[in-house]
């Protein structure tokens, strides 16, 4: 059941309606804040509100050039380097990875009040477990229903792309973060085959090589050699954001976060592949108990199950959870 107002006054975390994640007195996360330090875990759409409040945006310096390519420049950015301690009047801001996007942190306030934290987006593998006394955690898949029982979405990719190859050329649709990932997996293509991206997508492509991540060679949409694939009917793989206008010629391979399962076709050349970069209901429910904390709260503004996500952890792990707003 839900906790009564007293318990939630314990809380010194809070989940407001705006987005804004409340940590302690000073510090403010991922939405609009009246708090000296505004904290955004990483650079996707849903937790870049408010860029322009606290009197510091503190980030990863991975997180602050995204944000430079997706939105600008912030006005008072502050980069935070994973494990660093930020001194606050009262207490100590500290960030930690969390498996991602590039540049995503988890978020630890030591007071002498106590400790609180926030997972912002994770992926269980990758993921160091924090150890606050309230834990404010992430509920994309936070019904029991979303369980993976699949490993290999990534094959199965590779699988589609080089069905798609052999008939002419494929288009992948992801968000910024995954459409990065995917260009990973695609190292295995024979150098014949180009792989082209969109200008955004390219930028942010150029900024994880920047912190050394690997790619395979890839082109910009309007580069000579992106343009002459096209012209000349080259079967090449294209990188789209999600909301890009598919292209009926080609296959199109819709990466999405949950698909159900790792591969369901919706269309005669479409098809719908699962890589996740969430942690699933399992996952969530074994961060939670790691992290020892003496009170949850679930992040309702971002998910439709952090209420379902409370109850379940409160059956299965018997701790005070509520979700919120």
């Amino acid at each position: 059941m839900d906790l009564p107002l007293e318990a939630f006054s314990h809380f010194r975390s809070n989940v407001r309606g705006n987005g804004e994640v409340e940590l302690g007195m000073e510090v403010g996360c991922d939405g609009a804040t009246k708090k000296k330090y505004h904290v955004i875990t990483h650079a996707h759409a849903d937790h870049l509100g408010g860029l322009s409040t606290g009197l510091h945006q503190v980030a990863t310096p991975q997180t602050i050039d995204i944000i430079s390519v997706v939105r600008g420049s912030l006005r008072h950015p502050l980069p935070l380097e994973y494990g660093v301690p930020l001194e606050l009047e009262r207490g100590k801001l500290f960030l930690y990875p969390a498996n991602h996007i590039l540049g995503a942190a988890q978020v630890m306030v030591e007071t002498p009040d106590g400790s609180f934290a926030f997972t912002g987006d994770f992926k269980l593998k990758g993921t160091p477990v924090l150890h606050p006394d309230e834990l404010v955690i992430e509920a994309t898949y936070g019904n029991p229903n979303n369980v993976r029982d699949y490993v290999n979405a990534d094959l199965i990719l590779r699988d589609l792309v080089e069905q798609g190859l052999a008939q002419g050329s494929v288009d992948i649709y992801a968000s910024q973060g995954k459409l990065q990932e995917i260009l990973s997996i695609l190292s295995y293509l024979p150098r014949w085959v180009k792989v082209i991206m969109d200008s955004k997508s390219y930028e942010i492509a150029k900024i994880y090589e920047k912190y050394g991540v690997r790619f395979p060679k890839y082109y910009k949409i309007t580069s000579r050699e992106a343009l002459t694939e096209i012209r000349e009917k080259n079967p090449y793989v294209a990188l789209w954001p999600l909301s890009t206008e598919r292209n009926p010629k080609n296959m199109s391979l819709i990466v999405t976060g949950w698909a159900g399962k790792a591969l369901k076709q919706i269309g005669k050349m479409t098809f719908m592949v699962g890589l996740s970069d969430h942690a699933d209901f399992n996952e969530l429910v074994y961060y939670v108990d790691e992290s020892r904390a003496r009170w949850i709260i679930t992040d309702a503004h971002r998910s439709q199950f952090a209420r379902t996500l409370a109850k379940e952890l409160e059956k299965k792990l018997h701790v005070n959870a509520v979700a919120r707003p």
